[in-house]
């Protein structure tokens, strides 16, 4: 063969090589990519690969759970428990809280409806105006309080955080209560 043509076959060989190698280290992993703006604010479980490949190394990311809408515990220290005895210690006491959560999780524009005892809804102001919430839903939240019937939270008017639009979220604790046995507990 003449030496030109030896040339040409090695440069086309070498080309042909390039896109072999090109597509098996990179094609595959384009198609398992998945568009980041679904899971735009969501948080991301990194975690090892379940059944790591052989010569693989690296992380697998996956969505990660439900994001709970409750109170937020990075603030748990400066949240008061509601002295659930100190309020039913005023019979037939009935305290209706509305409030506005913000995009922070604070509670903001506090209106009080109060049947009975004013001094049982300062009791009930004084502990939810330390409450924090998680930053994932805003709006507008009702707290009852009945002494003889128990506590609600009516969080119908609460909507998504837009940065957490594409999240899953759900309701967990959010009640800070010390029971009538005088035990801290978060209730659902």
């Amino acid at each position: 063969m003449k030496p030109e043509t030896t040339r040409w076959m090695l440069i086309i060989l070498a080309i042909i090589t390039v896109c072999v190698l090109l597509y098996v280290f990179y094609g595959p992993e384009q198609q398992r990519r998945v568009p980041v703006s679904r899971f735009q604010g969501c948080p991301i479980n990194i975690a090892a690969p379940s059944h790591p490949r052989p010569g693989m190394k690296g992380v697998r990311l996956t969505r990660g759970e439900d994001l709970v809408f409750q109170i937020d515990y990075n603030y748990s220290n400066q949240m008061r428990h509601l002295n659930w005895n100190s309020f039913i210690d005023y019979a037939n006491a009935h305290v209706e809280i509305i409030a506005t959560i913000d995009t922070t999780g604070m509670l903001r524009d506090i209106v009080r409806h109060d049947i009975g005892y004013g001094a049982a809804a300062d009791t009930v102001l004084a502990a939810l105006r330390t409450w924090r919430f998680t930053p994932y839903m805003s709006g507008t939240v009702t707290f009852v309080f009945n002494a003889s019937s128990g506590m609600v939270v009516d969080t119908r008017e609460l909507h998504v955080n837009s940065r957490f639009s594409n999240c899953d979220i759900v309701n967990g604790r959010l009640l800070r209560v010390r029971n009538a046995s005088g035990v801290n507990v978060d209730y659902y």
